[in-house]
């Protein structure tokens, strides 16, 4: 644990000149609930920086994809160190979701890129249902976060991030009603985005 600190503390001095913040001024930043599902939209391979960055008192938990575990073993040991919990996006399953819901039953903030992948326009990708079911699942709160991908020295990044968005708590959730949920997820980061990008 002292190792993420030390990392974290470090990363903020060397990266608040590449993390310069524009807040959406109805959506400022505010305290994480906890445990809570941190939903973001993912524009590059740079947000798990940002987000560690700005959320650096906290410890988060991110979903990632196996490729994250083919670097070195030097590589491997750091990732694991930081917080991970692993979904093959390509083939999602039972296990994902217990692994994702033990991170938040144990009180942590999990994080999660909805769309699966990198959206390289800009535009939100449709929303896999994994965030949604999981806070279904175990009626933890889903706080949803937008970044506009702006990154670059001295550069400000437009940034907004919502109030947390509570669940019909169910653990026998149909298809439907999880749909349902994500659908509301991704319309509370769609209108986010619309007035980040308004600015």
């Amino acid at each position: 644990m002292l190792f993420v600190w030390f990392v974290k503390y470090t990363a903020a001095v060397l990266f608040y000149p590449f993390f310069k913040q524009r807040w959406t001024k109805e959506y400022k930043k505010k305290k994480l609930p906890k445990p809570a599902i941190l939903v973001c939209n993912h524009p590059s391979n740079t947000d798990s920086v940002l987000l560690t960055y700005i959320f650096r008192t906290r410890r988060l938990i991110f979903s990632a994809d196996p490729k994250v575990l083919s670097g070195g073993s030097l590589a491997t040991w750091f990732v694991k160190k930081m917080g991970i919990v692993v979904v093959d996006r390509k083939r999602p399953g039972v296990k994902a979701i217990n692994d994702m819901m033990k991170v938040v039953n144990n009180g942590e903030i999990l994080t999660v890129y909805a769309e699966g992948r990198i959206s390289h326009n800009g535009e939100l990708l449709p929303f896999k249902p994994g965030a949604a079911t999981v806070s279904m699942l175990t009626g933890v709160p889903v706080v949803p976060f937008y970044t506009d991908g702006n990154y670059g020295f001295f550069k400000r990044i437009g940034l907004a991030m919502g109030d947390p968005i509570y669940p019909k708590h169910n653990p026998h959730a149909t298809t439907e009603e999880i749909e349902e949920f994500n659908k509301k997820i991704f319309e509370a980061i769609k209108k986010m985005k619309e007035a980040t990008d308004a600015r």
